[in-house]
């Protein structure tokens, strides 16, 4: 296994060490767990920054502009870890489908750091995304979608009664549940390569039936 490869399985360990502090009504801590991370990534002495304001210069004018992009973390050249250039890092809190998000992100800062104020910045070409997943609420009913509009060619007699069933389901429900995330935590290691942008390896995957 590659040095880097060393940091990566660390920076996916850590993650999963801080979210056992995910609580079950937990709704938006990507913050906190952030913050977790970061005194953790510090106890194992890992060079990295924490949402470093970037700034870039303007391609017109040679001057720099406004910030553009607020990374969560910056793992900085290492050579213990033979992180040669700096590597950027997306955290995500909530479904799977925040996982789409942060590589979208990622990418933007990965293309826009070419013009950024901070040398080091200029030349990474890799990322990390890390999600971490929240509990989902199920109830033990089905629940009727809620009329927003008349359908074309619907009576208002024929949306009212939409209506009365939508209502009726919700006032039916007599049970809700929590069901933990399939995905605890996932962590995804992306390299630039021109124009597109290509996943290297993943950690915290699991295929198949729960």
């Amino acid at each position: 296994m590659s040095k880097k490869r060393n940091l990566f399985q660390l920076v996916y360990e850590l993650s999963k060490k801080v979210s056992v502090d995910l609580t079950d009504y937990a709704d938006g801590y990507e913050d906190e767990l952030s913050l977790l991370l970061s005194q953790q990534l510090k106890k194992r002495k890992i060079n990295f920054l924490r949402e470093i304001t970037n700034y870039h210069y303007s391609n017109n004018s040679d001057s720099i502009g406004l910030k553009t992009d607020r990374p969560d973390f910056v793992l900085m050249p290492d050579k213990e870890y033979d992180v040669k250039s700096p590597i950027i890092v997306e955290c995500k809190f909530g479904s799977i489908d925040k996982l789409i998000q942060g590589r979208t992100e990622l990418l933007r800062y990965l293309k826009s750091h070419k013009n950024s104020s901070y040398k080091d910045l200029q030349n990474t070409t890799e990322g990390l995304v890390i999600l971490w997943s929240s509990t989902s609420i199920y109830n033990n009913g089905k629940t009727s979608t809620k009329p927003k509009e008349p359908k074309k060619d619907e009576t208002q007699e024929m949306f009212l009664k939409r209506v009365h069933e939508y209502e009726s389901d919700i006032l039916r429900i007599s049970e809700y549940s929590l069901e933990q995330p399939r995905f605890k935590v996932v962590v995804e290691y992306w390299k630039l390569d021109k124009e597109k942008m290509f996943k290297v390896d993943q950690f915290g995957y699991r295929f198949g039936k729960k």
